[in-house]
């Protein structure tokens, strides 16, 4: 059985461009990577390594405290409208974090969010509903020092809807 040795222009007759190039290449690729840092897509997500000891969920609920579908009346996830509820947080108290931000500002923060919600919601969808108010609430877990789970649910704000 004989073996076939397929050489490339860059291969010296004795094989040696053949690794130095592909050394060259890894040296290149780990520089670049040393400078780039931990920027997607290079990052090993080091978020994911270490679970923070609470975790929240906002949803909007009607005046009876029911959560409503976020997908299906207003087209956004809760991360999304978490999110969304947060920039305006921002804009108005210069922190997302609704813990360390005045309670007025984060009352503020949850009407506009429910108003911009409102404002773009699917119409046809909401007709059906008996809505007279909407609620940004809120639903932290967190673990204590017993490793036991405790739930707190708060309401952000909430706005009347005229019918």
């Amino acid at each position: 059985m004989t073996s076939t040795n397929i050489a490339t222009e860059t291969d010296a007759p004795d094989g040696t461009w053949s690794w130095r190039l592909r050394l060259a290449a890894c040296m290149v690729i780990a520089i670049l990577l040393v400078a780039i840092g931990d920027q997607y897509p290079f990052s090993p997500f080091p978020m994911y390594s270490k679970l923070d000891s609470s975790a929240d969920v906002l949803y909007v609920a009607d005046q009876n405290g029911k959560p409503l579908a976020l997908g299906k009346l207003f087209n956004v996830g809760s991360a999304q409208a978490k999110k969304r509820f947060e920039k305006e947080l921002l804009l108005l108290a210069q922190t997302r974090d609704y813990e360390k931000a005045k309670p007025e500002q984060v009352h503020a923060a949850a009407v506009k969010f429910l108003e911009t919600l409102w404002k773009d919601r699917r119409e046809h969808r909401t007709v059906k509903l008996d809505l007279t108010q909407l609620k940004a609430q809120i639903i932290t877990i967190s673990m204590d020092q017993n490793e036991q789970f405790q739930r707190a649910e708060q309401t952000l704000g909430s706005i009347s809807l005229k019918p």
